[in-house]
């Protein structure tokens, strides 16, 4: 979870987490990540083939939009690593809004976090699976 601790709660638990479940039977390695926000793991789906999932839980939008910038880039960082193996499926919590004219689900305009996603899933070569699911910000995408 989040290191982070709610201060005005006698509770010690983090804000938030991340994870990762797969079947034990999966040949699956876990990827070292120094984050409490983003995961990877890596799974040998054939003798040629490495297939990454990268879970996410990216700061809200209450949070300062550095904070969210930085750990946006450490994503970014991550995926270009796991793209040298082989095909990325980023799941998750983006935290941001993309409003779409053309989706009744959308929320609303796209904000500066809706923005900064944007483009780093622009420029590393990545589609989002459903573009009116990310104006809902969970979503997931994959790369080329």
């Amino acid at each position: 979870s989040d290191a982070r601790l709610h201060e005005e709660s006698t509770h010690t638990r983090g804000c938030g987490g991340v994870g990762v479940i797969w079947r034990s039977s999966l040949p699956v390695n876990n990827v070292h990540i120094n984050s409490d926000r983003i995961i990877a793991i890596q799974l040998n789906v054939s003798n040629s083939t490495t297939l990454s999932v990268v879970g996410v839980y990216l700061p809200t939008t209450d949070s300062p939009l550095k904070e969210y910038k930085d750990h946006l880039t450490e994503l970014e960082n991550v995926v270009y690593a796991l793209q040298k193996s082989g095909p990325v499926v980023v799941i998750g919590d983006f935290n941001a809004h993309m409003g779409l004219p053309d989706c009744n689900r959308a929320q609303g305009q796209t904000n500066a976090q809706g923005h900064l996603l944007r483009d780093m899933i622009d420029r590393t070569g990545h589609y989002a699976a459903s573009l009116c699911d990310m104006a809902y910000t969970h979503f997931l995408w994959w790369g080329r």
